[in-house]
């Protein structure tokens, strides 16, 4: 018969409590961070603190639409294989997880670098909000976006020592980076202003995902560096296309004046799908894996039958 058992002092639950403590700590330093530019911007000019909050909010949109999705289905397959002991294939989903998520992150990260002004420009320049402020808040998105790859790949370098029960390294790197991240905001400050909190944020992110990776090969051997570099120069050369692009289309209007809001829609959009289109077809000409794998997987989802094996 089912009946509810409180057992708060079980041992499996002070195993999860001891565990869960420092994860959700280390996952959430990029929240800190942020929390913590906040703080130092309250000493700069009015307004510091809002753009640094405009400019956030769309560095979250693509962490929020797929890398965190991403790394929060890793945890499960990566915990799988350790307690399977398969330890071959545990470093290959991490070098193939960490290779995906770089493959939408890093034309992501051209593409709000690119179209910074325009973003801002459509979704926060009304009313006092003026061009000025506009190109305040672009300056800080600018700085933001260059850390975008390194905050996505905590997302998947975290969950891979949460899976061999490691969660007090990721906190030990987390403080390393929020410690980094304060001490760069004071330095940067004072010649950037708001921006080089921006950029604080971004180089502690890059501290922090950097030492995850030393201490992880540490941990469990080689997890095929140098796939990840290969793959990265693709991803590098599909993106720099791809920002090229965008900037040639969305160029066709000028971004300084409000109104005409229809036609700066249309270009706004008809930029980014000339951008992921562009993407889309070096990477194929470039026979990215990552590309290949998605493709697979969305023919899968179409013509189920037709794609009965293991993916390589």
């Amino acid at each position: 018969m089912f009946r509810f058992n409180f057992r708060f002092f079980h041992s499996a639950i002070k195993r999860i409590c001891i565990l869960m403590g420092p994860a959700v700590l280390g996952q959430g330093v990029a929240q800190i961070n942020v929390l913590v530019g906040n703080i130092i911007a309250s000493f700069l000019l009015e307004g510091s603190i809002s753009y640094l909050y405009y400019a956030y909010r769309l560095i979250e949109f693509p962490l929020g639409v797929f890398v965190i999705a991403l790394g929060t289905a890793a945890l499960p397959s990566f915990s799988q294989l350790v307690s399977e002991g398969k330890m071959e294939e545990f470093r290959d989903t991490i070098s193939f997880s960490v290779r995906l998520v770089l493959f939408v992150a890093v034309p992501a990260m051209v593409g709000l670098i690119v179209l910074r002004v325009p973003i801002i420009h459509l979704l926060f320049q009304h009313g006092a909000f003026g061009y000025e402020d506009t190109l305040m808040a672009a300056r800080a998105l600018f700085y933001f976006a260059i850390g975008l790859w390194a905050i996505a790949g905590v997302r998947i370098l975290a969950p891979a020592f949460y899976a061999v029960q490691d969660t007090k390294t990721p906190v030990k790197m987390a403080v390393v980076s929020l410690f980094a991240n304060v001490g760069l905001s004071l330095i940067l400050m004072g010649p950037m202003k708001h921006a080089g909190l921006a950029l604080a944020n971004s180089l502690a992110s890059m501290i922090y995902v950097s030492l995850l990776l030393v201490w992880l090969r540490k941990k469990i051997g080689e997890i095929d560096t140098a796939r990840i570099v290969r793959s990265l120069l693709q991803i590098t050369v599909a993106s720099a296309a791809t920002g090229w692009v965008a900037y040639w289309v969305v160029g066709r209007t000028s971004w300084t004046n409000p109104g005409y809001w229809g036609e700066k829609v249309v270009v706004l959009g008809a930029s980014i799908v000339a951008g992921i289109v562009t993407y889309i077809l070096v990477s194929y000409l470039l026979k990215n894996g990552e590309l290949s794998f998605l493709m697979r997987m969305f023919w899968r989802k179409r013509k189920p039958l037709r794609f009965e094996g293991e993916l390589e």
